[in-house]
């Protein structure tokens, strides 16, 4: 069996607004393309976190992302 591949599809930025979403610079991508997809993974050095999407919307120029479990801006940090 091979090893998993990971596809980099943005940039997890700050916290935005009250209920724990963040700010996802897509480099360029449309969102659409994202759209239908649930599971995203997050990524720091070596370690690679699985995250649920709750919810998404276009805001400028940047996805807005809410991950389950993340209701506040200091847990969605």
């Amino acid at each position: 069996m091979s090893p998993a591949r990971y596809v980099a599809v943005g940039r997890v930025g700050r916290p935005h607004g009250l209920r724990g979403e963040v700010r996802v610079d897509t480099r360029g991508a449309l969102p659409r393309g994202l759209q239908g997809y649930t599971r995203f993974y997050l990524g720091r050095g070596d370690a690679i976190d699985a995250v649920e999407v709750n919810d998404h919307r276009v805001h400028g120029r940047f996805l807005l992302m809410h991950f389950a479990g993340r209701e506040s801006p200091e847990a969605a940090r």
